[in-house]
């Protein structure tokens, strides 16, 4: 890339790129599981189902953010970046060894879900939200609906994303990487559908998953952080979901029983 391509081209196209792959590269499978019948039983909210009009709509606003919002915001980065004197090595030769990324990744995710708990409950205020009562438009997630927001709403959230790279990017891979793991987490969250054993970040302690966020959803006033649960347990915005999952799991434990 670096013989073919400038440092603005790779660092906008291909941040771009590596966005619309990863976010449309998760949510078409989860897309493709509402017509599939052995996979409603791993559906969150079974038996419903935004129209297929719904979600042609989703796709087309978030296509329209995609080109005219992210894409600005990440040229802007790149001249933002230029502007402070600041260096991020391109070349293959100073690429961090792949084992040096994973503990930068959940730097990365523990910082970003600490903004996101707090920006997204300051969000839920009522006087602020008219800015957020657009993503929830979709109360049954599904992944497509995951950057569907008001522009003012990815802006402020999306600062979080930003907050932890000054600390662990010392070169556009980490950021590249970052970006695919914030896409994955999120189309997750919002898949509507619950199957761990395919995700590896089950593993992580903590980790809120499909369950956590499909409760927000549906609940609203609940479980605020974007990938684990320690902020909205020690602020206690998660017991309605702990009570939900009990009757939950006492009713399927019933269910099993009959």
């Amino acid at each position: 890339m670096c013989d073919n391509y400038t440092e603005f081209q790779i660092a906008t196209y291909g941040s771009l790129i590596v966005q619309i792959t990863f976010y449309f590269g998760t949510a078409i499978p989860g897309f493709l599981f509402q017509f599939m019948d052995f996979m409603k039983n791993y559906k969150v909210q079974k038996n419903k189902q935004h129209t297929l009009a719904e979600q042609w709509e989703c796709l087309r606003r978030v296509a329209v953010a995609k080109s005219c919002i992210y894409l600005p915001l990440i040229m802007a980065l790149f001249y933002a970046v230029k502007y402070l004197g600041l260096s991020v090595p391109y070349t293959y030769e100073t690429m961090p060894a792949w084992y040096s990324i994973l503990p930068r990744m959940l730097f990365c995710l523990i910082c970003e879900d600490t903004w996101h708990f707090w920006a997204h409950r300051m969000l839920h205020h009522p006087k602020l939200y008219w800015i957020h009562k657009l993503h929830h438009q979709f109360n049954v997630p599904f992944g497509l609906a995951a950057e569907y927001a008001h522009p003012l709403e990815t802006i402020i959230l999306g600062v979080g994303f930003f907050i932890p790279l000054p600390f662990v990017c010392n070169h556009l891979f980490i950021f590249w990487a970052w970006l695919a793991v914030r896409m994955l987490q999120t189309i997750e969250v919002h898949s509507g559908f619950y199957f761990p054993y395919f995700n590896p970040l089950y593993l992580l302690p903590g980790y809120g998953g499909v369950r956590f966020h499909d409760f927000h959803h549906s609940y609203f006033n609940a479980n605020f952080a974007s990938t684990f649960m320690w902020w909205d347990w020690l602020c206690g915005t998660s017991q309605p979901f702990y009570t939900h999952e009990e009757k939950r799991k006492a009713a399927e434990k019933k269910e099993k029983a009959l």
